[in-house]
């Protein structure tokens, strides 16, 4: 307010200029009083714009697994969407996480004023997948032999079905190749798992096979 000296608020505020924060429609009325002691007053109406409604929402809502592919959902009565990410879908999907992290958007509703806004986040709890490795590969053997491969990284593991393996299960395995007329490599591939999470790693692990008959050959 201007042309007075004082102001006093029917909230009970003084000064030319008060803060407000009315939820709805709200009438307010101030008294101006000059440095002669007169004074008047004005009775005005403020419109409040309700912003839009804004939630958001994780799919799968489950386990998410470092490297998962996730989606977030918006849901409300806005028609316009910015994302942290700056897209501008009603939804965005992403699977390049590694870490947990916050996703944001701000949206805002044409129908009203561009400038009443509404943001939202969302915290993305991401899980740690296994780190694999080999601890003891007994590569290369002779075709007929036997030999070991053990794996180390993860709480529980299983191996993809192959006829040259003895088990399935377990970070220790047994490979036991078939007989050959050429040197080859076998691929074996392990799942290995984070009991707590669930969430998993594949490793391939090559291993080499000799023929004997060639190194009988060299001898």
């Amino acid at each position: 307010a201007t042309g007075a000296e004082t102001y006093l608020w029917n909230d009970g505020q003084t000064g030319s200029t008060i803060s407000i924060t009315p939820p709805i429609q709200s009438s307010y009325s101030v008294i101006g009083t000059d440095i002669n002691g007169c004074s008047n007053n004005k009775d005005f109406l403020l419109n409040v714009i309700t912003p839009p409604s804004l939630s958001l929402q994780i799919f799968p809502s489950d386990t998410i697994c470092a490297l998962d592919t996730f989606t977030v959902s918006s849901y409300g009565d806005f028609t316009n969407i910015v994302w942290s990410t700056q897209d501008t879908t009603y939804s965005i999907t992403r699977s390049d996480i590694v870490t947990s992290t916050m996703i944001s958007a701000e949206v805002s509703s044409s129908i009203l004023q561009t400038h009443c806004k509404t943001k939202d986040s969302i915290w993305i709890f991401v899980y740690p997948v296994p780190q694999l490795s080999v601890l003891a590969n007994s590569a290369p053997i002779c075709a007929n032999d036997s030999g070991v491969i053990v794996v180390a990284g993860a709480d529980t593991y299983e191996w993809m079905t192959h006829p040259h393996i003895a088990s399935l299960t377990g970070a220790e395995n047994m490979v036991q190749p078939d007989f050959s007329t050429t040197n080859y490599i076998d691929t074996f591939t392990v799942l290995g798992y984070l009991n707590d999470f669930n969430c998993k790693s594949v490793l391939q692990i090559p291993f080499m096979v000799i023929n004997t008959s060639i190194l009988a050959r060299l001898v």
